[in-house]
């Protein structure tokens, strides 16, 4: 089919890239995140987890703390990435993809970042920064 005859079902303005990192059951890595909005990013990875699984994403989008959220695995692309829908995205979080997609649209150039590896507990019920670095632009 033509791309001019698919039609859009994404609702949400998306921007990138940013970088950031993933982990999930079936590996991790950091990574660079493309197509990212409040209701989920691709993920460009050459490790790419099976349909359904459940991901943390670490987004790296130059505020105070990195945001880290779950989502589950809704495309894949062997050896080029996978895309990620959100779950439960918390109020903060929300705000905090929200500014940073409109940032990077409307062509500011951001000024720091910092990479974090998120973790998740192994009930597998919250995701936590374990290790942080930084880097200036």
């Amino acid at each position: 089919m033509p791309k001019k005859d698919i039609q859009e079902r994404r609702t949400h303005p998306r921007a990138g890239p940013f970088d950031g990192a993933w982990s999930g059951a079936s590996g991790g890595s950091v990574v660079r995140i493309s197509d990212l909005s409040e209701g989920g990013c691709f993920v460009e990875s050459l490790i790419v987890p099976p349909l359904n699984d459940r991901v943390t994403v670490m987004l790296a989008l130059g505020s105070a703390d990195d945001t880290c959220v779950t989502g589950h695995v809704t495309t894949t692309e062997p050896g080029i990435g996978f895309g990620v829908q959100f779950s439960e995205l918390e109020t903060a979080q929300r705000r905090v993809i929200r500014e940073a997609v409109q940032h990077v649209l409307s062509g500011e150039s951001a000024v720091t970042a910092t990479i974090s590896q998120c973790v998740e507990d192994p009930d597998g019920q919250d995701a936590a920064t374990l290790v942080t670095f930084g880097l200036a632009v």
